[in-house]
């Protein structure tokens, strides 16, 4: 499984722009989990996954393959051609072959001489896709595959909307060429012919009467002789390339070397605008005035959401255009959903020296959309004429610039030759500043992609003043072409390398909470001129972060210089922050003649944790999904990865052994509301969730009356397609002390919020196991016990068992390859009763175990339990179930016996004092704190050197007692001696002696 990057750490590698990506910490990577809507309707060619409150809409993949990078170079075999053709590792083609793989393209065979044109070149020969024989579960196929020590990463094939809106009656003529004062430009320049604005889209209708001067042609290849000339794998690809056809029935493409659109539908208005012919008596202006287009093709035909087209292989074509020579590549499209293939793609393009424009999208919020909010792409959002955000625009501190996007005229296909008088969108935008950046590139031929476009970036005009309430939020400005081509306009731009939070005060769990401070370190990378006496200033907009220090003096850096700036940031959080803010964070920069900005976002008190006590971790969140969630639609990292937590760990520290698990209530086949992965229709893609937080539910952990450490969370099923109408208290609990200390126990009290009564009421558990080879795991059920459980060959045990009831209605063994994940099937498992119990059959299994059916009074309510528990093997499992359902029954607690809140702080002696390990395993320190704040309990010995930390970390108002083993902080056991305890919070230390003896 790809390596999780931890929510502390935000570094970058990137060339010139912020690594936008990685503000999407372990906490905003939750957010998927509170998917609510699904932007486009899924087509049958097509899956659907979940919508990210950070990102901009859902993103869309084909269903039937996937895209692996391998970690070993190239796997052998054709360039494209059946997969039995391709040598693979032999545990992924196993893998590959039984999901029914049947075709295999190395998607970027190696070209040296373009590698050759990189100091520091991004390798894409290790990336293949593989194609199958009927739809599959990509969400498993893609985590089983990035398990495998040779795979990178595994991602699927992502579709992207095009961003425009073609129904406004309204008639404009190219009024916009006033407001960025083009003309200005070219009294400047008028563009280079050898300057090529590579197109990629749907195409773009090259025989237009007013594109075809401005056409690219590749001198490289002879016309229609049925060869690849230039060794580019193209056959006779003179004016570019078509990556995708009509397409065959079968979802195929049917590449080809004619790069006009299949219909009317987007590209050729996004070349007029960019750069169709000027100056030559006919139509319309494009800004790149004699600046060449290069038609990349990457949509496909009978690949759309409804009548609109959908762009399936825009990297391959990013791709394309960089090796063929686009110094300028327009991307008028994007989507929800982060793919480390796609960000390779941007990286490789950026090396060859193509600059990547890219539409901000149209959903009007300000969530990431890719591959705008990647690094190294200079991002557009939309205005109208008088400069005011046009409505449809998406925003952010992400955006780099503005430009016009509100009924641009210009060249349309169909009918020939004509004109579109109302092209509007981000996707219009987007080619007015690759326009702008191909006249400054014909300026400044030895410039870097960087500095193009931090020149065209703060050449723009500031608009905040005409857009109240999106303050930063539109970018530097509106562009202003006159400015980012003039040699006399000369500015440093500095922007960041890289930046790092680290908990300075907290409990050291990279996750931002309560009362703890944040220290924050920046690199920063000077684009443009020379800068000295640079101040750099951290702000923030929000009430629950206090800035402690704000301001670093990063000295003088020069241009293309990358320096570590001395000294770091620090802030500390407000003990009442609520959880899952999300803090927008600035970085000012202020000079002689120049002031700058750039923005990242951080969240606090993020909306899942790890309960950890005894033996067992795992993770909760606060709508009932449990353990590892590894949601690969908007996944983060070096290689992919979108985990988040630490999944079920037995014993703690040991490799997670769960996927992904959840709570499923239905009642009937067509009516179910869970937050396990299978979509309704039967589709796999990582969807919706059905149960959102309650106001006031968000989840809480903390020492447990009942339990060492309990956590509390409540959520609804309002999200759901059809809602049953419920709401459900979560409660968890974990023990310290055997026998107690190889499970958790989750308490689901579901209620019924409607008028009408609910019958026929089933509530049951997924768990998707993945015991180190996940494809060799074992499958049993213990009827004695009502225990089902998993095991791998020389693996420890895992299961669930049913603790309330003790005895349940229906378990099932789930064969993942026969899984078809729709609500039907989650209700049949949770109904049929005891049908698929055991299978000695190695494979990929998952385990659904179940309780009901209920009847549901309005009002009324229900509670159930599951643990979920590990054991070293399948006895100590067995007696591990037991204890589970004994500690559950047994252990009463009274809560309306609320403990009252220590009126002082205060520290006990330690017992047994002195101590003796011989004889006592350990000794008892009690202490109570006053008030909510950061913690420590240290022991020391009698040189004043720290022996053992015993708590660290934010806690709330209470009595305490920790446990000392007398071992030291390497688990070797302390000599005889006298040693001290101390406890220390911001306002008050106390320290006591203890005596260790034999």
């Amino acid at each position: 499984m790809a390596q999780l990057l931890d929510s502390t750490i935000f570094e970058s590698t990137r060339t010139w722009r912020e690594q936008r990506f990685l503000v999407t910490c372990r906490s905003v990577l939750w957010r998927l989990l509170l998917a609510l809507t699904v932007y486009l309707t899924p087509q049958p060619a097509l899956a659907t996954g979940g919508r990210n409150a950070g990102e901009s809409q859902s993103p869309q993949y084909l269903p039937d393959r996937v895209i692996v990078k391998f970690a070993t170079g190239g796997v052998g075999g054709p360039q494209r051609g059946l997969f039995k053709a391709y040598t693979t590792p032999a545990k992924v083609a196993d893998l590959l072959a039984r999901f029914g793989a049947v075709e295999t393209e190395q998607l970027f065979p190696p070209r040296p001489r373009f590698l050759q044109k990189a100091s520091a070149p991004v390798d894409l020969s290790a990336i293949y896709e593989f194609r199958f024989n009927q739809p599959v579960n990509v969400a498993k196929l893609v985590q089983l595959l990035r398990q495998q020590p040779d795979v990178v990463y595994a991602e699927p094939r992502y579709l992207h909307r095009i961003y425009y809106d073609p129904n406004d009656p309204s008639i404009s003529s190219q009024t916009y060429l006033t407001v960025i004062k083009a003309r200005e430009a070219w009294d400047i320049t008028q563009g280079d012919p050898d300057v090529v604005i590579g197109i990629v889209d749907t195409g773009v209708d090259w025989q237009h009467n007013d594109l075809q001067a401005n056409i690219w042609q590749n001198s490289d290849e002879i016309p229609n002789n049925g060869s690849d000339d230039d060794n580019n794998g193209k056959v006779d690809d003179v004016r570019g390339w078509d990556f995708g056809g009509l397409g065959n029935p079968d979802n195929s493409a049917t590449p080809d070397n004619d790069p006009r659109e299949d219909k009317a539908d987007h590209g050729t208005a996004v070349a007029g605008i960019a750069s169709a012919a000027t100056n030559n008596g006919l139509g319309v202006a494009g800004i790149g005035f004699k600046c060449k287009i290069m038609p990349v093709k990457t949509s496909q035909d009978n690949v759309r959401d409804g009548s609109t087209a959908l762009i399936a292989y825009g990297y391959d074509g990013i791709a394309y255009a960089a090796e063929n020579g686009a110094h300028i590549i327009n991307c008028s499209w994007g989507g929800g959903g982060f793919s480390q293939f796609g960000q390779d793609v941007i990286d490789y393009a950026t090396q060859l020296g193509a600059l990547v424009v890219a539409a901000a999208g149209n959903e009007s919020n300000s969530s990431l959309s890719y591959p705008a909010a990647y690094r190294n792409v200079l991002s557009v959002a939309a205005t109208d004429n008088n400069d005011i955000r046009a409505g449809f625009s998406n925003y952010g501190y992400w955006v780099d610039v503005s430009a016009p996007g509100d009924r641009l005229y210009t060249t349309w296909q169909v009918p020939a030759n004509s004109y579109n008088p109302f092209f509007r969108g981000t996707s219009a935008s987007a080619p007015v500043i690759s326009g702008v950046a191909a006249l400054g590139k014909s300026v400044h031929k030895d410039w870097t992609p960087g500095a193009i476009a931090e020149q065209i970036r703060l050449a723009a005009d500031n608009i905040d003043s005409q857009n109240p309430g999106y303050n930063r939020q539109l970018g530097f400005g509106r562009v202003n072409a006159q400015r980012a081509v003039m040699s006399t306009f000369k500015t440093p731009a500095v922007r960041l390398a890289g930046y790092t939070l680290r908990e300075t005060v907290g409990d050291g769990d990279g996750i931002f909470e309560a009362n703890e401070e944040v220290a924050v370190s920046i690199r920063l990378t000077n684009f443009l001129e020379p800068v000295s006496n640079l101040s750099v200033t951290l702000t923030e907009n929000s009430a629950f972060v206090n800035m402690i220090s704000s301001t670093l003096n990063a000295g003088t850096i020069g241009r293309g210089d990358t320096v570590a700036v001395a000294g770091t940031f620090g802030f500390r959080i407000a003990p009442n922050a609520p959880a899952g803010h999300v803090v927008t964070f600035y970085v000012d920069f202020s000079a002689a003649n120049y002031n700058d900005w750039q923005g990242f976002t951080a969240v606090i008190r993020p909306l899942y944790g790890d309960l950890s006590a005894g033996n067992v971790t795992t993770t909760l969140t606060s709508i009932g999904a449990l353990g590892f969630q590894d949601d690969y639609i908007g996944s983060i990292g070096g290689n992919g990865s979108g985990q988040i937590g630490r999944g079920f760990e037995f014993p703690i520290g040991s490799e997670n052994a769960l996927f992904h698990g959840g709570l499923i209530i239905g009642t009937a086949s067509s009516h179910v509301s869970d937050v396990a992965y299978g979509n309704a229709d039967g589709s796999f893609s990582t969807r919706r969730y059905d149960f959102v937080t309650s106001s006031g539910g968000e989840l809480n952990i903390q020492p447990g009356k009942k339990a060492t450490v309990e956590a509390t969370s409540r959520f609804n099923d309002s999200v759901a397609e059809a809602p049953i109408g419920l709401t459900i208290d979560q409660k968890a609990y974990a023990w310290a002390n055997a026998p107690w200390n190889d499970f958790v126990i989750l308490e689901y009290t579901i209620r019924n919020t409607t008028a009408q009564a609910i019958s026929n009421v089933y509530a049951g558990f997924y768990l998707d196991w993945d015991i180190i080879d996940p494809e060799a795991n074992f499958a049993g059920w213990d009827s004695a016990n009502q225990l089902g459980y998993e095991w791998a060959d020389g693996s420890a045990y895992y299961g669930i068992t049913a603790v309330s009831p003790a005895q349940a209605t229906s378990y099932r063994a789930v064969n993942n390859q026969e899984y078809d994940g729709t609500d039907a099937a989650k209700y049949q498992y949770m109904s049929e009763g005891f049908q698929l119990v055991r299978s000695d059959a190695v494979g990929d299994w998952s385990q659904l175990l179940s309780f009901g059916p209920y009847n549901l009074p309005a009002g009324q309510s229900v509670t159930v339990a599951f643990a979920v528990l590990g054991g070293t093997d399948l006895n100590d499992l067995k007696a591990n179930a037991q204890a589970a359902r004994s500690v559950y029954l047994t252990t009463e607690v009274d809560d309306s016996q609320i403990d009252p809140v220590p009126l002082q702080f205060a520290l006990a002696q330690s017992t047994p004092n002195p101590f003796a390990m011989r004889t006592a395993p350990s000794t008892e320190i009690r202490y109570s704190l006053a008030e909510t704040g950061p913690v420590t309990l240290r022991i020391f010995n009698v040189l004043g050197q720290e022996v053992a930390v015993l708590v660290r970390g934010v806690q709330n108002p209470g009595s305490y007692a920790v446990q000392w083993n007398g071992l030291d902080r390497r688990g070797v056991a302390v000599p005889s001696g006298v040693y001290f305890y101390q406890l220390k919070t911001p306002g008050f230390t106390a320290t006591r002696k203890l005596i260790v003896v034999e």
